[in-house]
């Protein structure tokens, strides 16, 4: 993966600047995200409208459940526009392992209701993780953004369930007042059948269950794209957040800064340099100008009728010429005028606030469910300490290095916190932070049991410290990763202060001996 080539500004964002910046991308890429979109999904729902003509219900409900294969089209499309490749429809088409790749059968089955789809969607098809290297990576990557990944499916849910209510009901307004809508929605001439015209049986017209699939397929069309941008926006943001990209692109921009200045600063050595060899110099021959004489040319005003020109202009089509506009105007109507005819049935719109209450009921419902599964599952991964994990096996063995870092008991002293103390007044500010950073990732890993694995990074130690142990530990953790990263890879040391206040924080959690 080379950073170099992300065409987006890259920083850690907040979680709805993060959603801004999926949908932005969406519609800065709209072109190769929908069309890559429609030239795979429209033939396969006409496909299935054709063959399962005789069960309308079945498309509508296939092309639902198959909505995880089409979300991977528009990732596959952000993610490599992302990173300064920009896919076209054909090869969508023609290499579709770009967006099939891994998780496919999760995704469509005991994955298909996970409220964090769009989120989690990357780490399959991008990183090409399964198993447990995946579990490993959504425990890291869930500790921050799952909250409000799981608030961007429901709006998404809530804003197409609106746009595909909406279409109906727009369609069923532009039908023309001559046309009796009875002859095709049976006894209840509403838009309200619209939505499930199985219902009706042979008092519905054959064509209105595939109006109602292609208004699902269009509400579906324009915003599932936006669902996934903004859920990749999320994904990138949480790595941007554990693996310091931005502070990586600082730190690759300032070195090539430098590398300028340095060439800059010899050329320019040399150039003061020529300043001081002889040169020839040519004198430059001047060569005699002709007299230029000044004419007035007498100007006559009493020969000029103003009056004339003025009329002249004025009489010209731009002037004079005369419009005529119609307008529309209210007609007061009279006591003797005739009667107006019976007023609309407005029955329906008891219907629409009895389908809108019960959508209502049973997604509060659904939202509060699945509420209570989350934190009964985060309370038990929490206070498990037996030894196993949630599924009953057996945790993994706790490594005694992590990225270079030697984290075995013997390798540290007694006291950390005094013997860093010691390195740093000596002047050794790295074995310092090294001495301070080694005791905090061992207290972590053997003091509380938090379960990291070997191939962790700095950034994905923070997530699993902010999801295993929270505040206050965590934020203490993450600052003191991002002191040791920058004393470690920039040679930057933190100030006297900084050094200080870290040890004051670490005290209480080390306390004594480590």
């Amino acid at each position: 993966m080379d950073l170099e080539r992300i065409s987006v500004g890259i920083r850690a964002r907040e979680h709805w600047e993060a959603l801004d910046l999926g949908f932005a991308m969406v519609r800065h890429w709209w072109r190769a995200v929908f069309s890559s979109w429609v030239a795979v999904v429209l033939p396969l729902a006409v496909l299935l409208n054709v063959v399962l003509s005789d069960f309308p219900l079945l498309p509508f409900l296939l092309m639902w459940w198959l909505k995880p294969l089409f979300d991977r089209i528009p990732l596959a499309i952000v993610s490599r526009s992302f990173f300064g490749e920009v896919l076209s429809p054909w090869r969508i088409i023609t290499r579709p392992r770009q967006y099939l790749g891994s998780g496919l059968f999760a995704a469509l089955t005991f994955r298909r209701f996970s409220p964090w789809r769009s989120y989690l969607m990357p780490v399959a098809q991008l990183e090409d993780l399964s198993g447990e290297a995946r579990g490993r990576r959504v425990s890291v990557l869930t500790g921050a953004h799952s909250g409000m990944s799981f608030v961007l499916t429901t709006l998404c849910l809530v804003f197409e369930m609106f746009l595909f209510r909406g279409l109906i009901v727009l369609g069923f307004l532009l039908i023309p007042d001559e046309v009796d809508a009875t002859t095709f929605l049976g006894d209840t001439p509403n838009w309200v059948p619209f939505v499930f015209p199985e219902a009706l049986g042979d008092g519905c017209a054959w064509w209105v269950p595939f109006v109602r699939n292609g208004f699902h397929l269009l509400a579906m069309g324009l915003i599932e794209p936006f669902y996934v941008g903004a859920g990749f926006a999320l994904y990138i943001n949480r790595r941007v957040q554990l693996e310091g990209w931005d502070i990586e692109l600082g730190l690759r921009r300032m070195a090539g800064r430098l590398r300028v200045l340095a060439s800059t600063g010899v050329a320019l050595i040399f150039m003061i340099g020529l300043i001081g060899a002889p040169g020839t110099v040519w004198a430059e021959n001047i060569q005699p100008t002709d007299n230029i004489e000044r004419t007035e040319i007498p100007i006559d005003a009493a020969s000029i009728d103003f009056a004339a020109e003025i009329k002249g202009v004025l009489s010209a089509e731009e002037f004079g010429t005369k419009e005529t506009r119609e307008r529309w105007q209210l007609i007061e109507q009279g006591d003797d005028d005739e009667e107006w005819g019976d007023p609309p049935d407005l029955g329906f719109l008891g219907k629409i606030g009895e389908l809108f209450a019960r959508i209502l009921a049973w997604g509060v419902g659904g939202i509060a469910l699945v509420l209570l599964v989350y934190l009964i599952a985060l309370y038990v991964r929490r206070h498990n300490g037996n030894g196993t994990g949630p599924d009953g096996r057996r945790k993994q063995e706790q490594p005694s290095t992590l990225f270079g870092l030697d984290l075995r008991p013997e390798s540290l002293p007694d006291d950390i916190l005094e013997e860093a103390r010691r390195a740093w007044l000596a002047g050794d500010s790295e074995r310092a932070m090294s001495l301070l950073y080694r005791g905090a990732l061992a207290h972590v890993v053997d003091k509380l049991r938090v379960e990291v694995p070997a191939s962790a990074t700095e950034g994905e130690c923070i997530g699993i410290v902010d999801v295993n142990l929270g505040s206050p530990i965590s934020g203490d953790f993450a600052l003191l990763t991002r002191a040791w990263q920058l004393i470690a890879y920039a040679k930057r040391s933190p100030s006297n202060a900084s050094f200080d206040d870290l040890c004051r924080r670490w005290t209480s959690h080390l306390g004594h001996p480590a």
